[in-house]
Protein backbone atom coordinates (compact mmCIF):
# COMPACT_ATOMS: atom_id res chain seq x y z
CA UNK A 1 0.00 0.00 0.00
CA UNK A 2 2.81 2.85 0.87
CA UNK A 3 4.18 1.86 -2.85
CA UNK A 4 1.26 3.08 -4.42
CA UNK A 5 0.66 5.80 -2.16
CA UNK A 6 2.90 8.30 -4.38
CA UNK A 7 0.68 6.80 -7.85
CA UNK A 8 -2.29 8.15 -5.92
CA UNK A 9 -1.08 11.38 -4.47
CA UNK A 10 -0.05 12.14 -8.27
CA UNK A 11 -3.00 10.72 -9.59
CA UNK A 12 -5.45 12.91 -7.66
CA UNK A 13 -3.63 16.11 -8.29
CA UNK A 14 -3.95 15.19 -12.10
CA UNK A 15 -7.03 13.98 -12.11
CA UNK A 16 -8.42 17.22 -9.96
CA UNK A 17 -6.60 19.50 -12.29
CA UNK A 18 -8.76 17.99 -15.27
CA UNK A 19 -11.91 18.05 -13.68
CA UNK A 20 -11.27 22.33 -12.97
CA UNK A 21 -10.16 22.24 -16.75
CA UNK A 22 -13.81 20.58 -17.60
CA UNK A 23 -15.47 22.46 -14.98
CA UNK A 24 -13.84 25.45 -16.87
CA UNK A 25 -15.28 24.45 -20.31
CA UNK A 26 -18.68 23.60 -19.16
CA UNK A 27 -19.52 26.84 -17.18
CA UNK A 28 -18.01 29.16 -19.79
CA UNK A 29 -15.49 31.80 -20.22
CA UNK A 30 -17.38 34.37 -17.58
CA UNK A 31 -18.23 32.44 -15.00
CA UNK A 32 -14.97 30.23 -14.82
CA UNK A 33 -12.80 33.39 -15.15
CA UNK A 34 -14.52 34.63 -12.23
CA UNK A 35 -14.52 31.74 -10.52
CA UNK A 36 -10.90 31.75 -11.17
CA UNK A 37 -9.74 35.39 -10.47
CA UNK A 38 -11.89 34.72 -7.19
CA UNK A 39 -10.29 31.53 -6.01
CA UNK A 40 -6.59 33.23 -6.62
CA UNK A 41 -7.60 36.46 -5.02
CA UNK A 42 -9.08 34.12 -2.34
CA UNK A 43 -5.60 32.55 -1.87
CA UNK A 44 -3.63 36.01 -1.87
CA UNK A 45 -5.81 37.52 0.51
CA UNK A 46 -6.12 34.52 3.03
CA UNK A 47 -2.17 33.86 2.71
CA UNK A 48 -1.74 37.75 3.53
CA UNK A 49 -4.23 38.70 5.95
CA UNK A 50 -3.97 34.73 7.89
CA UNK A 51 -0.17 36.15 7.86
CA UNK A 52 -0.99 39.24 9.61
CA UNK A 53 -3.29 38.06 11.76
CA UNK A 54 -1.07 35.33 12.87
CA UNK A 55 1.36 37.83 13.69
CA UNK A 56 -1.28 39.48 16.06
CA UNK A 57 -2.46 36.12 18.04
CA UNK A 58 1.32 34.78 18.59
CA UNK A 59 1.64 38.48 19.70
CA UNK A 60 -1.20 38.54 22.12
CA UNK A 61 0.05 34.59 23.36
CA UNK A 62 3.74 35.89 24.03
CA UNK A 63 2.89 37.05 27.52
CA UNK A 64 0.97 34.02 28.68
CA UNK A 65 3.19 31.67 27.54
CA UNK A 66 6.53 33.33 29.00
CA UNK A 67 4.14 33.29 32.16
CA UNK A 68 3.47 29.75 32.00
CA UNK A 69 6.69 28.87 30.99
CA UNK A 70 8.25 30.25 33.79
CA UNK A 71 6.17 28.85 36.54
CA UNK A 72 6.42 25.52 35.47
CA UNK A 73 10.38 26.11 35.02
CA UNK A 74 9.99 27.85 38.74
CA UNK A 75 8.10 25.86 40.26
CA UNK A 76 11.15 24.81 42.55
CA UNK A 77 11.94 28.12 43.95
CA UNK A 78 10.12 27.16 47.08
CA UNK A 79 12.51 24.13 47.73
CA UNK A 80 15.40 25.92 46.36
CA UNK A 81 14.92 28.24 49.26
CA UNK A 82 14.11 24.98 52.23
CA UNK A 83 17.44 23.55 50.60
CA UNK A 84 19.78 26.23 50.95
CA UNK A 85 18.50 27.23 54.67
CA UNK A 86 18.73 23.73 55.31
CA UNK A 87 22.35 23.54 54.32
CA UNK A 88 23.14 26.65 56.02
CA UNK A 89 21.84 25.08 59.47
CA UNK A 90 23.97 21.87 58.43
CA UNK A 91 27.51 23.79 58.24
CA UNK A 92 29.98 23.72 60.47
CA UNK A 93 29.65 26.39 63.23
CA UNK A 94 33.09 28.52 61.57
CA UNK A 95 31.29 28.32 58.16
CA UNK A 96 28.38 29.79 59.47
CA UNK A 97 30.13 32.38 61.60
CA UNK A 98 31.54 33.70 58.14
CA UNK A 99 28.58 33.41 56.37
CA UNK A 100 26.92 35.65 58.40
CA UNK A 101 29.10 38.49 56.96
CA UNK A 102 27.24 38.11 53.49
CA UNK A 103 23.54 37.96 55.22
CA UNK A 104 21.46 35.53 57.50
CA UNK A 105 20.23 31.84 56.50
CA UNK A 106 17.02 33.74 55.36
CA UNK A 107 18.78 36.63 53.22
CA UNK A 108 21.15 34.43 51.88
CA UNK A 109 17.90 32.12 50.46
CA UNK A 110 16.39 35.05 48.99
CA UNK A 111 19.14 35.77 47.11
CA UNK A 112 20.01 32.39 45.38
CA UNK A 113 15.82 32.24 44.71
CA UNK A 114 15.48 35.54 43.24
CA UNK A 115 18.66 34.78 41.20
CA UNK A 116 16.73 31.80 40.07
CA UNK A 117 13.59 33.31 39.54
CA UNK A 118 15.46 35.72 37.08
CA UNK A 119 17.33 32.32 35.49
CA UNK A 120 13.87 31.09 35.01
CA UNK A 121 12.42 34.03 33.32
CA UNK A 122 14.87 34.35 30.77
CA UNK A 123 14.93 30.37 29.77
CA UNK A 124 11.33 30.91 29.31
CA UNK A 125 11.32 34.05 26.87
CA UNK A 126 13.94 31.84 24.83
CA UNK A 127 11.54 28.85 25.01
CA UNK A 128 8.55 31.02 24.54
CA UNK A 129 9.98 32.89 21.70
CA UNK A 130 11.89 29.76 19.65
CA UNK A 131 9.83 26.84 20.51
CA UNK A 132 6.55 27.66 21.20
CA UNK A 133 5.93 30.30 19.44
CA UNK A 134 6.76 28.96 15.70
CA UNK A 135 3.97 26.48 16.92
CA UNK A 136 1.77 28.42 17.43
CA UNK A 137 2.23 30.86 14.67
CA UNK A 138 2.45 27.81 12.26
CA UNK A 139 -0.93 26.26 13.35
CA UNK A 140 -3.04 29.73 13.36
CA UNK A 141 -1.59 30.65 10.02
CA UNK A 142 -2.41 27.76 8.45
CA UNK A 143 -6.04 27.80 10.56
CA UNK A 144 -6.82 30.97 9.35
CA UNK A 145 -5.54 30.56 5.70
CA UNK A 146 -8.50 27.58 5.15
CA UNK A 147 -11.26 29.86 7.13
CA UNK A 148 -10.38 33.15 5.62
CA UNK A 149 -10.06 31.21 1.91
CA UNK A 150 -13.31 29.43 2.31
CA UNK A 151 -14.93 32.45 3.18
CA UNK A 152 -13.65 34.34 0.41
CA UNK A 153 -14.58 31.57 -1.62
CA UNK A 154 -18.70 31.44 -0.72
CA UNK A 155 -18.46 35.02 -1.86
CA UNK A 156 -16.97 34.18 -4.88
CA UNK A 157 -19.70 31.37 -5.85
CA UNK A 158 -22.53 34.10 -5.22
CA UNK A 159 -20.94 36.32 -7.73
CA UNK A 160 -20.38 33.32 -10.10
CA UNK A 161 -23.99 32.26 -10.18
CA UNK A 162 -25.45 35.85 -10.81
CA UNK A 163 -23.22 36.08 -13.84
CA UNK A 164 -24.67 32.86 -15.20
CA UNK A 165 -27.08 34.51 -17.25
CA UNK A 166 -24.62 35.33 -20.12
CA UNK A 167 -24.88 31.57 -21.27
CA UNK A 168 -28.29 32.52 -22.23
CA UNK A 169 -26.89 34.12 -25.03
CA UNK A 170 -26.89 31.65 -28.03
CA UNK A 171 -23.84 33.63 -30.08
CA UNK A 172 -21.26 33.97 -27.93
CA UNK A 173 -21.82 30.50 -26.34
CA UNK A 174 -19.42 28.25 -27.86
CA UNK A 175 -16.54 30.80 -27.96
CA UNK A 176 -17.70 31.45 -24.11
CA UNK A 177 -17.16 27.78 -23.38
CA UNK A 178 -13.99 27.02 -25.23
CA UNK A 179 -12.51 30.42 -23.38
CA UNK A 180 -13.79 29.00 -20.25
CA UNK A 181 -11.64 25.90 -20.64
CA UNK A 182 -8.59 27.81 -20.52
CA UNK A 183 -9.42 29.93 -18.12
CA UNK A 184 -9.96 26.11 -16.05
CA UNK A 185 -6.15 25.75 -16.57
CA UNK A 186 -5.32 28.74 -14.05
CA UNK A 187 -8.18 27.45 -11.45
CA UNK A 188 -6.59 23.96 -11.30
CA UNK A 189 -3.37 25.65 -10.79
CA UNK A 190 -5.13 27.02 -7.30
CA UNK A 191 -6.83 23.63 -7.12
CA UNK A 192 -3.17 21.72 -6.91
CA UNK A 193 -1.71 24.63 -4.76
CA UNK A 194 -4.39 23.51 -2.03
CA UNK A 195 -3.63 19.90 -2.76
CA UNK A 196 -0.15 20.35 -2.31
CA UNK A 197 -0.78 22.16 0.80
CA UNK A 198 -3.23 19.44 2.79
CA UNK A 199 -0.63 16.39 1.80
CA UNK A 200 2.30 17.99 2.75
CA UNK A 201 0.32 18.55 6.29
CA UNK A 202 -0.98 14.63 6.07
CA UNK A 203 2.43 13.54 5.09
CA UNK A 204 4.18 15.46 8.13
CA UNK A 205 1.81 13.47 10.34
CA UNK A 206 3.27 10.16 8.81
CA UNK A 207 6.54 8.15 10.04
CA UNK A 208 7.62 7.85 6.52
CA UNK A 209 5.97 10.93 4.78
CA UNK A 210 9.48 12.56 3.41
CA UNK A 211 10.37 9.20 1.68
CA UNK A 212 6.66 8.77 -0.18
CA UNK A 213 7.28 12.75 -0.99
CA UNK A 214 10.40 11.85 -2.84
CA UNK A 215 8.93 8.90 -4.35
CA UNK A 216 6.09 11.19 -6.53
CA UNK A 217 6.26 13.44 -9.50
CA UNK A 218 3.90 15.84 -9.93
CA UNK A 219 3.54 16.29 -6.38
CA UNK A 220 6.94 16.68 -5.80
CA UNK A 221 7.41 19.03 -8.73
CA UNK A 222 4.52 21.46 -7.66
CA UNK A 223 5.75 21.40 -3.62
CA UNK A 224 9.11 22.93 -5.11
CA UNK A 225 6.79 26.22 -6.28
CA UNK A 226 5.25 26.10 -2.45
CA UNK A 227 6.00 30.07 -1.77
CA UNK A 228 5.20 29.55 2.22
CA UNK A 229 4.95 26.30 3.23
CA UNK A 230 7.38 23.36 1.74
CA UNK A 231 7.72 19.49 2.74
CA UNK A 232 11.08 18.43 2.58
Amino acid sequence: MTNLLPIIIDAVIVLSAALMVWLGYRRGFIRTAIYAVGYLASAVIASVVGKWLGELITGWCRTPLVEYTAGKIGTETGSLTESVEAMYSRAPVLLQNWMNHFGSAEELAEKISSSAESAAQNAAGGITDYVLLPIVSGIAGIVLFFVLFFVCCFLVRKIAYISGVVDYVPIVSGLNHLAGGLIGIVQAAVVGFLLVLVVSLVLLCVPNGAEIAEKTYIFGWLNGWMPFFRLS
